[in-house]
């Protein structure tokens, strides 16, 4: 085996055995791409102010009648900040507005799932998620009467 085969295969003298310096290379990428990851926030490590900023977007929506843009928002801003139930709330109640019942109702019952609010808030969360449900039921069979009878 030539000399510079020899460095290639390493200590060893194994041809497919990475030498000392790659392993010592890869293991430095690996720490590196590892440091990387931690300073990279995940989903739901958005930081307050960003939550604070899109619950804001989500209030002017709102007050401007786009309920269902207001939904999205306050659902953005919950994901930026699961630590505000209350975005889920308010994005069931824009859901609701908007007549996505659906969407509602899945915002509705997230909100039961997580939050502790106080027993007044969840009593009347749940009683908007059984007229959303009602409004889902009502609105299917409207649309199930009108496939069978099409107006002549």
């Amino acid at each position: 085996m030539s000399t510079s085969a020899r460095r290639r295969a390493g200590a060893s003298g194994d041809p497919m055995r990475p030498s000392w310096n790659l392993q010592r290379a890869i293991r430095w990428a690996v720490l590196a791409f590892a440091v990387a990851l931690a300073w990279v926030p995940t989903v739901g490590e958005a930081s307050p102010v960003t939550a604070t900023a899109i619950a804001a977007k989500a209030r002017q929506a709102y007050e401007s009648a786009d309920f269902a843009a207001a939904a999205n928002l306050y659902r953005q801003a919950y994901d930026a900040d699961p630590s505000r139930p209350g975005m889920l709330y308010s994005s069931a109640r824009a859901a609701h507005r908007a007549g996505l019942w659906e969407q509602a109702m899945h915002a509705y019952a997230a909100f039961l799932a997580l939050s502790a609010a106080a027993p007044d808030q969840r009593r009347l969360a749940a009683e908007h998620l059984v007229d959303a449900r009602n409004q889902l039921v009502r609105q299917t069979l409207q649309g199930s009467a009108e496939a069978a009878h099409p107006a002549a």
